[in-house]
């Protein structure tokens, strides 16, 4: 950044204004300067005081909580009214907007006593004190101004009075740094802002030059071009650049729909707008936004919360033991690590799959494990976990896949006695390795206290470890500390989360568990998945199916990350600053689920092509988000169904469709197609069966893109389908045509089981004009389909074409 240019030959300064600068700029910009300057003047809010909240209002919403402002019933949103009504009286009896707090009381509730006014200011002080803090980098400049002998001023725009001021200013800063203040003016007190002639009375009161002074401040127009003109030595202080500005539009929304009584009967807070002003070089990179802006204030409050947790269980007497459940928990582990300088705990090579293949003791173990695993898709997973051969699995599943239940046959045949036999067998096997690898490698001894840390959500693999750790090793207990712990039965007993019931209700963390692949993967190790142990008790692993790529961009990701945590470490050390805990682990909740439903462009387009490896079997894995064009490609043949779209494509192809989706999970609306959209196409449909024609107006509801989607039941054979397109367009493009089972139609397995057979269409007199827009060349064109569906097949059937209008008949 060029900040001033050096004469030839003479050692005047030439200054460019207006200037805008950088927290990390301050000292600089000063040392370049001070010998021209005799004073310091700055800014007061979000310069040299910084409030825990996002906005100036938000104040209020602490505000209406004190016993004054319950007591006479007054809400935030009737003193925001009341300062405005005040406002405006006062600019149109005078021509100037400045009023102070009791001329705001006095006027909005003009029914109070004097001293209720009273009481009403002095809580408003109270609530500014408690979200106030100093800035550190503002508080290091009036050091060094004060080491250079420079006087030292603050010019605000505010309700608050010079004395009101002072005392906020006194509580906020340290003892010695207020002693630095010489004067304070307050646009209350001299009935002008900074905009409209404060700074020549300060001029004149001071008589000073106005290239004396050196001016700072966050309003580039009233801190900078306004005392520039008048030949000040004002700078604009930058206190975010545009990607810090979305994330913090975006995490806004985000926060508010998640906390309805944000803005409510809450303030919002977000702590982190300091720390991210004082950053040398702006976030720009994917991984620098990811990282440091999204996963750096989720892992601090996560390592913050293990840490309160681990030094509460020593206090308590307990032989700790805290195991981190390799791969999610590396990340965890890492940033642990970072934030105490210790690393406390084993990084073991556990996996779900393995958790579950030590589990299988007695046939309600399996009962328990195929109850919630029941689908015809997941049948070689299953059999996987199960340890069955994949001669004895191929057999099991084309035996069910054939039967009219498949899921009830595949059910009945596991249960068979010889195959549970083979699966305790192996399990038993299976449990004693993991037992040797785990005593050996996690140091276990009888009495122990075991800690798992995880990821979380339901905690699978702590239910299933905990009866083998007590049997096998005599521990104590096993205990779950876990970002995010769901509310299943007894979970007080064992488990805790940053993210728990004890304060976060059960639609929330069922929104945000619905879809963390890609959180899960980015917090992972990157290597093998652990699938088996050898007889001494060494991890044997699968083939990763994770490019080298993306484990590239996931180290990026954490290295910004961990970068985050020492900022974060360094910037709350400071005394003036509270970190307070509550706000913490609310804002990682929050960012949670922004990252989930909002995010920023930079994010989408970095995670394309994401693999997620299951990590429930040796070979599960799937593509964790394909990228914005495959989800606007099922937009335009489902529409908004919330089945099966990643919420990322939802972002990338309209913030509406990013706000439908968390509202319907948020508050669990119950919506089905019909009330998406009213806008209907209705279309002829002939249906030939056994050559008697049936005519048929069937609706096509909106997608997405203009496009619409027709569909219908067809029968099993000896039918014949004409569109009747022609009656309404000349010209339309048709995007896909597909078979889909009943039980599949518009659920989780659609995708997978649908039939394209937009090439056994047959087209009648319509011109294919390219990539499938046709020209109706009469109103008898239309689209013919012959189902061609195996007469013994039991499941019933859906056609659905969609398509684009583009001109419509005359």
């Amino acid at each position: 950044m060029e900040v001033v240019s050096q004469h030839q030959n003479s050692n005047e300064i030439k200054y460019n204004h207006p200037q805008t600068i950088r927290a990390a700029d301050v000292m600089q910009t000063f040392d370049l300067v001070q010998e021209q300057i005799d004073i310091l003047s700055l800014d007061c809010f979000d310069t040299l005081l910084w409030r825990k909240t996002v906005y100036p209002k938000d104040v209020f919403y602490d505000l209406q909580n004190s016993e004054i402002f319950k007591s006479l019933g007054i809400t935030a949103m009737q003193r925001i009214d009341a300062e405005s009504q005040t406002r405006r009286m006062k600019f149109t009896a005078i021509g100037s907007t400045e009023v102070n707090l009791y001329e705001i009381y006095h006027n909005g509730f003009p029914s109070l006593t004097t001293e209720a006014v009273d009481a009403l200011v002095e809580a408003e002080l109270a609530a500014e004190m408690r979200a106030c803090y100093a800035y550190p980098k503002i508080v290091e400049l009036m050091t060094q101004a004060h080491v250079k002998n420079k006087k030292i001023i603050v010019v605000s725009n505010t309700y608050l009075s010079q004395e009101q001021l002072r005392r906020l200013l006194k509580n906020s800063l340290p003892h010695d740094s207020y002693e630095m203040i010489d004067n304070v003016y307050c646009s209350s007190d001299v009935g002008r802002s900074k905009g409209d002639g404060m700074f020549a009375h300060v001029l004149t009161h001071l008589n000073i030059a106005a290239n004396k002074i050196f001016h700072l401040g966050d309003n580039r127009s009233v801190d900078c071009l306004i005392p520039a003109a008048m030949g000040i030595k004002a700078y604009h202080l930058s206190q975010f650049d545009s990607d810090v500005i979305e994330w913090m539009r975006l995490h806004s929304i985000a926060t508010t729909m998640t906390n309805t009584s944000i803005h409510d009967s809450k303030p919002y807070y977000n702590i982190y707008r300091g720390l991210f002003s004082t950053l040398r070089k702006p976030l720009t990179q994917p991984e620098e936004i990811i990282g440091y802006m999204s996963f750096g204030p989720i892992m601090y409050a996560f390592a913050r919360f293990l840490q309160d947790e681990f030094q509460t269980l020593k206090i308590a007497g307990k032989k700790l033991k805290v195991l981190y459940l390799m791969r999610d928990a590396y990340l965890p582990y890492r940033a642990y690590e970072t934030l105490t300088g210790d690393a406390f705990g084993r990084c073991v090579r556990v996996s779900r799959f393995s958790a579950t293949a030590a589990s299988f003791k007695t046939e309600k173990d399996v009962i328990r494990y195929l109850s919630s695993n029941g689908f015809p898709s997941r049948f070689h997973e299953i059999c996987e976990q199960l340890m069955l051969t994949k001669e004895v699995a191929d057999r099991i599943i084309q035996n069910a896949i054939a039967s009219p239940a498949p899921v009830q046959k595949f059910n009945q045949l596991i249960l068979d006695k010889s195959i549970l036999k083979t699966i305790f067998d192996r399990s038993t096997t299976y449990r004693k390795n993991l037992m040797l690898y785990l005593k050996n490698e996690g140091d276990i001894k009888s009495g122990d206290s075991v800690i798992l840390v995880d990821i979380g959500y339901i905690g699978r693999t702590q239910r299933v470890l905990t009866s083998v750790l007590h049997d096998e090793l005599q521990v104590h207990e096993v205990l779950g500390r876990y970002l995010i712990s769901m509310n299943i039965p007894e979970w007080r007993q064992s488990r805790k989360g940053l993210i728990d019931p004890s304060w976060c209700d059960d639609r929330v963390m069922c929104m945000l568990a619905s879809n963390l692949s890609l959180f899960e993967e980015v917090c992972s190790s990157g290597d093998e998945t652990v699938v088996n142990y050898t007889a001494d008790g060494m991890p044997v692993f699968s083939h990763s199916q994770v490019s080298d790529a993306q484990r590239d961009k996931v180290k990026a990701i954490q290295l910004e990350c961990l970068r985050f945590i020492r900022d974060a470490k360094v910037f709350f050390a400071d005394p003036l600053i509270d970190d307070e805990f509550n706000i913490i682990k609310e804002m990682a909740l929050y960012e949670i689920v922004r990252r989930e439903y909002f995010p920023m462009a930079k994010e989408v387009h970095y995670f394309k092509s994401f693999r997620h490896e299951k990590n429930v079997s040796t070979t599960s894995g799937f593509t964790s988000f394909e990228g914005p064009e495959n989800e606007y490609e099922n937009l335009r043949r489902q529409g908004l169904c919330f089945v099966d779209q990643h919420s990322y494509g939802l972002r990338a192809a309209h913030m509406a469709y990013a706000l439908s989706a968390m509202a319907h999970h948020r508050f669990g609306f119950e919506m089905n197609l019909d009330d998406i959209s009213m806008k209907r196409e209705l279309l002829t449909v002939i249906k030939m069966v056994n050559q008697q024609p049936v005519q048929q107006i069937f609706p096509a509801i909106p997608t997405d893109d203009g496009y619409y989607s027709l569909w219908f039941p067809i029968e099993k054979s000896g039918m014949q389908i004409a569109i009747l397109f022609g009656l309404k367009y000349q010209y339309l493009q048709i995007d896909s045509a597909e078979v889909i089972a009943k039980q599949d139609f518009y659920q989780l397995s659609e995708k997978m089981f649908s039939e394209n057979v937009m090439n056994h269409l047959l087209i009648n007199q319509m011109i294919n004009k390219g990539k499938n827009l046709y020209e109706c060349q009469s109103k008898l064109g239309s689209v013919l389909y012959l189902p061609k569906i195996k007469s013994e097949a039991t499941n019933e059937y859906f056609f659905r074409i969609v398509f684009r209008p583009v001109v419509t008949q005359l």
